[in-house]
């Protein structure tokens, strides 16, 4: 497995509901092979008006054009619900037949999920730091020091 790529987890018993999802790679797994982070993707659905408060994080929407061959309506990533799995259980996992492969998404599309990664306040600090360990995302900045209070001007008698 490489970044960029995609793939269906088939629902074995404590993976509920991952087989309904598209997963993305959003790491290096040559980088770290026991930590490669994928997220998922979430239709917004047709029902609702797009707005920022119609979807739980807006940090990366992508359009039908982002990734055609599986988007045909507003998607969101989902970072909350970001995995970190080996490289060892992932194969293990499609030697069961228990993970399908997918097209991987451009260059354009990957860069647009790593930003919504690095913006996100969704996604997890453990993971986030996968991240920025690889330099996939950048780390916050840090805010100036507080500027100290003046001392107090003597009160002239």
């Amino acid at each position: 497995m490489t970044i960029g790529d995609t793939l269906y987890i088939l629902a074995t018993g404590d993976d509920y509901d991952q087989g309904r999802h598209l997963w993305v790679v959003i790491s290096k797994p040559e980088s770290d092979p026991n930590k490669i982070v994928i997220v998922n993707f979430n239709s917004i659905k047709k029902s609702r008006a797009f707005t920022k408060k119609s979807i739980p994080d807006n940090s990366c929407v992508l359009q039908p054009s982002d990734y055609p061959s599986f988007i045909y309506t507003l998607t969101y990533v989902n970072y909350q619900l970001a995995r970190v799995y080996s490289s060892e259980w992932l194969a293990k996992k499609q030697a069961e037949y228990l993970i399908e492969m997918k097209d991987r998404v451009s260059k354009e599309c990957l860069n647009k999920i790593l930003l919504g990664a690095g913006k996100t306040k969704f996604l997890v600090r453990d993971i986030k730091a996968i991240l920025i360990a690889q330099g996939l995302v950048s780390p916050p900045l840090s805010l100036p020091p507080p500027i100290p209070p003046k001392p107090p001007i003597p009160n002239p008698i």
